[in-house]
């Protein structure tokens, strides 16, 4: 039948209401088979994907639960994705020579062996005598240089070198974190001392005396500085000194009298403690105290660090979770 349209040339009435009708079933149908499609798609993701940051509440709680345990098989490998700064001063600078360049004071051969000795600490941390109980084995976690190819100013993969510190550039921000390697000192001091940004994962950290011992023969190499690197990060992940008095990990399983040797303990969570504790005397491996080893921590110390890095929203930490039900 042919559609007929008054004098003003519209359609008729007739034909309006048809077409909306069409109109309304065609919407109708889109929006069904939209539904359809989404809850397939939902029925087929991962129960923990591979995420920096997501995390949901069910596999919250069974996370939270394999941390308390010491369950490691369930828990993610968390790789922290860093970024070198070489900061020269008047005395100098280390130079970024090739890979079979092993001078100390050629910065990617010396950055190499700062994560690597820093890792191996990670992968096999061992007991120490001040400790009621220790944390034993790989500590699921890892530094991994950071870098982007498409990136034309980063030069040498994520290790940069800097004439002073008025010249540094954080150039993936919070997509890393940021390792300064600054003397402070007086030339052939030979010191060896780190800073950390916060409790809060932050983002950065110092570390100072580097240069000055790689450039003297100092007997401060790599890894000394791998030790301070993972104390300082420790800081980071919310850990105070072993030797604090106040230390949340005292009364379970680590005894800051013997950390501290000389005083009860230190009334400050990460501030240098003025000669108060002869903590070189103690004979402990503490992470978080002061001595020459830095390769233990107790349970309860990798407990609050897992916690924090498991459950952080910070760029730089990455979490390679396994589906807890696999």
């Amino acid at each position: 039948m042919q559609n007929k349209e008054n004098k003003f040339g519209f359609p008729s009435k007739r034909k309006i209401e048809f077409e909306l009708n069409i109109k309304i079933i065609l919407i109708c149908a889109t929006v069904i088979l939209s539904l359809f499609t989404c809850k397939s798609s939902k029925s087929k993701s991962p129960i923990i994907s591979s995420t920096r940051t997501i995390i949901n509440h069910s596999d919250s709680a069974f996370i939270a639960n394999a941390i308390e345990s010491l369950d490691t098989a369930n828990l993610p490998l968390i790789t922290v994705q860093v970024n070198i700064h070489f900061v020269g001063n008047r005395n100098g600078n280390f130079y970024p020579g090739k890979a079979s360049d092993e001078k100390y004071t050629n910065g990617l051969f010396w950055s190499e062996k700062l994560i690597g000795h820093a890792n191996h600490v990670w992968r096999s941390l061992e007991a120490s005598s001040t400790s009621r109980k220790n944390y034993l084995g790989n500590a699921r976690l890892q530094f991994k240089i950071y870098t982007e190819s498409q990136n034309t100013e980063d030069k040498y993969q994520g290790v940069w070198f800097w004439d002073n510190m008025n010249q540094v550039k954080r150039y993936y921000q919070e997509k890393v974190l940021n390792i300064i390697l600054h003397d402070t000192g007086r030339p052939k001091s030979e010191q060896l001392s780190g800073i950390a940004c916060g409790l809060n994962m932050c983002n950065e950290l110092s570390l100072n005396g580097a240069y000055d011992n790689a450039a003297n023969g100092g007997k401060f190499g790599w890894w000394s500085f791998a030790g301070t690197l993972n104390h300082e990060f420790g800081h980071i992940c919310g850990l105070c000194h072993a030797f604090y008095c106040d230390n949340e990990c005292k009364d379970i399983d680590l005894d800051a009298a013997k950390e501290c040797h000389t005083a009860p303990c230190f009334n400050d969570c990460g501030g240098p403690n003025s000669g108060v504790c002869k903590c070189w005397d103690t004979g402990t491996k503490n992470m978080m105290g002061y001595n020459a080893s830095g390769t233990a921590l107790t349970p309860c110390q990798w407990k609050i660090m897992m916690r924090n890095l498991c459950f952080s929203k910070a760029e730089y930490i990455i979490k390679n979770f396994r589906s807890p039900k696999n």
